[in-house]
């Protein structure tokens, strides 16, 4: 996992072959209305705004398929972190939509606006913790 702000994301963009396009599309976002986006070789966002919620409404999700990028336009959000392995697996994985559910406690991400997390195929992650409305991109990456 890999958390910073929106202005040092071009550190990242040698992680990968493909965080290149992710990290322009987040460099240029303007603003964008909510739905899905494909941007390049596989790479596509989702521009996303809804009501935080409790934690206890929340669950704890992996993919194996694809790294994601979580950027907080607007508004604050708390994701919780772990590595997969630490957690109990409680519904397995489906690659038909590349996600598999777990249990446990990790890390809590307090995420403000202008921050993200890249989180890669072994970190868990439970989003969408907090009050208030968030708007958000999650940009995935074929890993």
């Amino acid at each position: 996992m890999i958390r910073d702000k929106k202005e040092n994301i071009g550190q990242y963009e040698g992680a990968h072959p493909l965080l290149k396009i992710a990290c322009a599309y987040l460099k240029n976002y303007q603003g964008a209305e909510v739905g899905k986006y494909h941007l390049d070789n596989g790479v596509f966002a989702m521009v996303q705004r809804y009501t935080a919620k409790q934690e206890s409404d929340c669950k704890w999700e992996a993919h194996k398929k694809y790294i994601d990028i979580q950027y907080i336009v607007s508004g604050q959000e708390t994701i919780c972190t772990a590595y997969e392995n630490n957690l109990t697996l409680t519904v397995t994985y489906d690659p038909e939509k590349d996600i598999c559910f777990y249990e446990g406690e990790g890390a809590r991400q307090e995420l403000k606006a202008g921050e993200f997390l890249i989180l890669f195929p072994w970190d868990a992650h439970k989003p969408a913790i907090g009050e208030g409305d968030v708007e958000k991109i999650v940009v995935k990456i074929p890993y």
